[in-house]
């Protein structure tokens, strides 16, 4: 059985939320699998007809896009990171979560309460604002006559970018750019305030409505706007510019309102390496923050590819797996979690590192028993070949290395 059908069976096999983590080496094909499980939801009849895949990385390999076969049920595809964007990652990341949100804020406004409690679990307040450029004027729209229909543009310059609009939609395109170049400042940007718990959005004229962000949807993929900075209010420092905001909660914050702004029930979440840029206190708290903030969903799926070994210990006993990457089966996180880094480094990534502790306490604690007395039993032999396959990560120059040699000559001894 092949590794995508493995975790396939596993993940039809209950209407639970449910976490998979998925380790293995580089090479091994963590990113291919996260690929091949898009792949298979949608060239099918499965009823998870909504995937979310996110990423923080620069260098991921998820689709931006996806497009599902004629014969299936179509499937709602989301990309969550910071490809396909602006060149700057940070901004790319924001515009996709942003996009999210205005989408969710246009079509469910009484659906925005995950987004404050996403907000509210990592410390910052319901509260923020979004800061958008005009990018082109009243004056950049151009209407062409033409003998059967008339054409519509965007000039720029000595660039012209044709518009697929009717007559109505481009005079609405020129009564919302007159509307937002009088609410600009010198700078070309307007900014808009939106709070998710009272449900009630504000732009800097005090003139915002559902109806205007439903434009800003609009116009973002038309390069009418752009977003330029999102600003929020963090309980322990104030206000905040998320462009200057660590990496670490540029990454967390936005990864999980990303979810927030395109979870459904029945939803497929893919998360590859949400480790990167997050300090080992947000590797730890990330799956309780995915499980806290996503618990009110029915039968989703989250699916996370990750090196951290901080990841996998605070996993919980009850519907949350492992999946190492060199076996043939999901393994359930019970037998591993609660346990220090250096445990999952040894027993699980097959890395334990220099001088791991858990290896020493493990083979001091066989050696003092022998020592006293004298002979192997069998769970002594057991203890000593787990060792013994740990010696084949270890460097020579390791004590580790060398205790366990002599627990093996100890071996040789006693029998």
């Amino acid at each position: 059985m092949n590794k995508i059908s493995i975790l396939m069976d596993r993940i039809l096999n209950t209407y639970d939320n449910e976490y998979f983590v998925i380790i293995g080496k580089n090479g091994e094909g963590k990113s291919q699998l996260l690929l091949d499980i898009i792949k298979t939801i949608s060239a099918s009849d499965l009823h998870f007809k909504n995937v979310i895949s996110v990423s923080t990385s620069a260098f991921d390999r998820f689709p931006l896009n996806v497009k599902t076969p004629k014969k299936y049920e179509p499937m709602t595809y989301s990309y969550v990171g910071v490809r396909g964007g602006a060149s700057n990652n940070v901004l790319s990341l924001m515009s996709s979560v942003s996009t999210g949100f205005i989408s969710k804020y246009v079509s469910s406004p009484r659906d925005l309460h995950r987004f404050s409690m996403v907000l509210e679990e990592i410390g910052f307040s319901t509260k923020f604002e979004y800061v958008y450029k005009l990018i082109v004027n009243p004056d950049g729209l151009y209407r062409q006559n033409m003998l059967i229909e008339d054409e519509y543009y965007i000039v720029d310059g000595d660039k012209r970018t044709k518009l697929d609009c009717t007559e109505e939609e481009f005079d609405e395109i020129r009564r919302f750019l007159n509307y937002v170049q009088s609410i600009c400042d010198k700078n070309n940007n307007f900014r808009l305030s939106v709070n998710p718990r009272s449900n009630y959005l504000n732009d800097n004229n005090s003139m915002g409505n559902i109806g205007f962000f439903h434009y800003i949807f609009k116009m973002i993929p038309l390069g009418i706007v752009k977003l330029i900075d999102l600003r929020m209010e963090k309980y322990s420092k104030g206000v905040i510019s998320l462009r200057r905001a660590s990496s670490g909660e540029q990454c967390i914050l936005l990864s999980l309102l990303g979810i927030a702004a395109n979870i459904t029930d029945n939803s497929i979440i893919l998360i590859d390496e949400p480790e990167i840029s997050l300090h080992p206190e947000w590797q730890q708290r990330y799956i309780n923050l995915l499980m806290n903030t996503f618990e009110g969903f029915y039968n989703c799926k989250f699916i996370i590819a990750t090196h951290s070994p901080l990841v996998v210990s605070n996993l919980k006993s009850s519907n949350c797996y492992i999946f190492p990457m060199s076996e043939s089966e999901v393994i359930n996180a019970k037998e591993y979690n609660n346990r220090s880094s250096d445990y999952q480094l040894a027993e699980l990534f097959e890395f334990p590192g220099f001088q791991n502790e858990y290896i020493f306490r493990t083979a001091i604690n066989l050696f003092a028993k022998i020592r006293a007395n004298k002979y192997f039993d069998k769970e002594d032999k057991k203890t000593l070949e787990r060792l013994s396959g740990f010696k084949y990560n270890l460097e020579k120059q390791d004590p580790n290395y060398d205790l366990i040699n002599a627990l093996e000559n100890m071996k040789v001894m006693y029998g």
